[in-house]
């Protein structure tokens, strides 16, 4: 057996220097110091502004919100247009030849015709 007990450790003992009374207090005057130059450069900067000004009377009247009558009519006809843009066969620019087409015609025309200049597979599969 060691001489500290059963352990190699000597007992734990607390850090009786870690900081002055002194430093701590003038830490904390400087702190408040701060504060106060701080609040006093504020009210130098924006005393005007912090002054209440006139209100001129009467209030002007403001038009209520318009409120949507049928939110629900609305999303239904805003999804339908989105699913006939989705999903419709038209002209982006006919001048560039450039159409709109479905998902699955685009996926099923590339897979009969292929991508022209894409590289053929391996002979033997994969």
């Amino acid at each position: 057996m060691s001489r500290y007990g059963e352990h190699d450790l000597p007992p734990a003992r607390r850090e009786e220097a870690d900081i002055s009374f002194r430093a701590a207090a003038l830490g904390l005057g400087a702190t408040l110091l701060t504060l106060v130059g701080l609040a006093g450069a504020c009210i130098l900067l924006f005393g005007p502004a912090m002054r209440d000004q006139a209100t001129m009377l009467p209030l002007p009247v403001l038009p209520a919100p318009r409120l949507q009558a049928r939110p629900d009519m609305d999303m239904a006809r805003d999804r339908q247009r989105d699913l006939a843009a989705l999903n419709g066969l038209y002209w982006v620019d006919r001048g560039a030849g450039l159409v709109h087409q479905p998902i699955d015609a685009a996926m099923a025309r590339l897979a009969r015709q292929g991508i022209g200049d894409w590289p053929a597979p391996p002979p033997g599969g994969r």
